[in-house]
């Protein structure tokens, strides 16, 4: 057998040990998302009021003028999630909290991939259990979705 094939066997292996942990992280992340979609309204800022006008506006087939610090990706977003599921905060709410999930995957599955399954276990649990990204995931605000593809983009090998 030469080194190649150990190092894939031991992959396949390795590969099982950190699905369990990881799929832990997911529920864990889920129950702290859904009781929070329950409780929690989503909250408006003066920001959120303009990717709400920039996205309504992309619905109507416009797109809008976005001001050079502004990136069209969360109202394109929005736009999407609308037209899809329809306009309404709970929409919002599910869709972020539902990125929240994902993302917090994504950090146990990384850990683990470098540190094992207690380092997946471990990691996942505090992104899940974090107060600042289920916090942000309660605002009409861009951070859920930039976390989510800036940690997609760090996951990838």
């Amino acid at each position: 057998m030469d080194a190649r094939a150990i190092i894939a066997a031991a992959r396949r292996g390795f590969g099982q040990l950190v699905r369990r942990p990881v799929l832990i992280v997911v529920l864990a992340a889920a129950a702290v998302r859904a009781w929070t979609v329950m409780h929690v309204p989503l909250v408006v800022t003066n920001d959120s009021v303009g990717y709400a006008q920039w996205a309504s506006s992309i619905l109507q087939g416009d797109f809008p003028d976005l001001p050079i610090f502004r990136t069209p990706g969360y109202p394109i977003f929005l736009a999407g999630l609308w037209a899809a599921a329809g306009v309404g905060p709970q929409v919002v709410l599910f869709a972020q909290h539902a990125l929240g999930v994902a993302t917090c995957t994504l950090v146990a599955a990384t850990a683990g991939r470098f540190g094992g399954p207690r380092a997946a276990l471990a990691c996942g649990l505090l992104a899940a259990l974090d107060l600042r990204l289920l916090g942000l995931e309660c605002y009409l605000l861009t951070e859920s979705l930039a976390t989510f593809l800036a940690k997609t983009l760090g996951a990838s090998p």
